[in-house]
């Protein structure tokens, strides 16, 4: 069993990072490692799997912060529900 991963330009449809890892790899230790590698001046767009208060302070405060879009539950976190709420 192996997981793949991949970072894909829905713009381009480009794929511009894959890889295949061992299945007990975690998404999100995988991911963490390409952040670095991101474009700057893009919007990522993490699916249900990735949400984790570690990926975000990553994503936060990277010497460029990325910008996100990370999808979670309504319950996630104090600020998620007081954005539902609204």
């Amino acid at each position: 069993m192996g997981r793949v991963m991949q970072i894909q330009d829905v713009l381009n449809d480009l794929t511009t990072w894959g890889d295949i890892f061992p299945v007990n790899c975690s998404e999100n230790v995988i991911i963490a490692r390409q952040i670095s590698s991101l474009p700057e001046d893009s919007i990522t767009l993490f699916d249900r799997g990735y949400r984790s208060f570690s990926l975000i302070y990553i994503l936060a405060n990277e010497e460029t912060p990325g910008h996100f879009l990370m999808r979670c539950r309504a319950g996630f976190s104090n600020e998620v529900k007081e954005f539902v709420s609204q």
